[in-house]
């Protein structure tokens, strides 16, 4: 999965990572915790790669980072970041 911050640039990384023996998509997250995304993230197909626009190109920086890291979330296959390792959560906000 790549994460970009507008159409545009998830659409260029989608194109590059697209090759005859790859699938390239780009899905559209409306906001936080868009409902159905974990599932929409899993790949469709062997090789598929996912390209995520978050559109936070002209969000607060507080805001534009915890749509990435929400987005990480859902990327790992039980929603916890953790990887299934029991690692500590390396995307919670400083602080």
């Amino acid at each position: 999965m790549a994460i970009a911050d507008d159409l545009s640039g998830a659409a260029e990384v989608a194109a590059a990572v697209c090759s005859r023996t790859t699938r390239s998509r780009v899905l559209l997250l409306g906001g936080p915790g868009a409902a159905g995304m974990a599932t929409a993230l899993r790949p469709r197909h062997a090789g598929e790669a996912t390209v995520l626009d978050l559109d936070s190109r002209y969000r607060p920086a507080a805001e534009a980072a915890e749509a990435v890291r929400e987005a990480l979330r859902m990327s790992w296959p039980d929603g916890s970041c953790r990887g299934g390792s029991g690692a500590p959560d390396l995307l919670a906000p400083p602080g």
